[in-house]
């Protein structure tokens, strides 16, 4: 099974009509979790690599194999800092009640996510590390994006088609953050790329924290101390960005502005 494609868009407003139900866009591990008739779970990644077992005791009789698809909430800096760490958020089922489901539409699925759910919470099993992810009809995006994106800790908002089977695109917003950076150095690599090396002050230092990778030749012809602005979707404690992208150079700064408080 290979994890549908996204689509980025840089606003909510931007994202084409038919994608007409949002979730939330969890940081973790995506996963797909193989659950047998006895509790033996094989989680899976991205690449179909199965990168963790468990055993889940009392699982019900009855449920034949269940194929869950979510985000296992561990490997990122976020979700190590969230209460739901080490446990896994599921979006979706691909097979369930002895059915296999994966060639329904979404709303079908979802559907009989709901009802697995309400299943397991009826036989009083405790499965703590195993949950389900919100979704909501699209006009909700608003209220994500403000309260759980630029006021909470998601990563940004995935968009998806009620109509959609699986395999089929989704679209997804992410939240960016930008800093400027001061030009340290510039490098070439072997595919032609440049690399522009930049830092910040701390404590009246100028220290070394980011690497962008960019193909627009600006950067060869900048002196060292040129500010240029990056943006990415997380910023480190150390200054850096993750996924980090060139924006421009800011020729209306100077270097000693470029601190690390100085991010928008």
């Amino acid at each position: 099974m290979t994890r549908p494609v996204y689509h980025d868009f840089e606003r909510v407003e931007d994202v084409p009509a038919r994608f007409d139900i949002v979730e939330i866009k969890l940081d973790g591990i995506y996963c797909e979790m193989l659950i047998d008739k006895n509790g033996k779970v094989k989680m899976k990644n991205r690449h179909g690599e199965v990168f963790e077992e468990r055993f889940i005791g009392r699982w019900p009789k009855g449920l034949g194999a269940v194929v869950l698809v979510g985000e296992y909430m561990a490997g990122t800096t976020r979700s190590a800092q969230s209460k739901d760490h080490g446990s896994v958020i599921c979006f979706d089922v691909l097979a369930v009640f002895g059915q296999d489901v994966r060639d329904e539409k979404l709303s079908y699925r979802r559907d009989a996510l709901e009802r697995l759910f309400r299943y397991l919470e009826s036989t009083g099993g405790r499965y703590a590390w195993l949950t389900m992810g919100k979704q909501d009809k699209r006009e909700a995006a608003g209220v994500f994006w403000n309260f759980r994106v630029l006021r909470g800790s998601a990563e940004g908002l995935v968009f998806k088609s009620s109509r959609g089977y699986w395999g089929d695109d989704w679209a997804r917003v992410k939240k960016r953050v930008t800093v400027d950076y001061v030009l340290i150095r510039t490098e070439r690599t072997k595919n032609g790329r440049t690399t522009l090396v930049g830092g910040v002050y701390k404590g009246g230092r100028l220290c070394e924290v980011a690497r962008v990778h960019t193909r627009v030749p600006v950067g060869l012809n900048a002196p060292q101390g040129t500010v240029f602005e990056a943006s990415g979707n997380q910023l480190f404690q150390s200054g850096a960005l993750r996924h980090p992208r060139f924006e421009r150079i800011r020729t209306d700064k100077n270097a000693d502005e470029c601190r690390m408080n100085g991010v928008k």
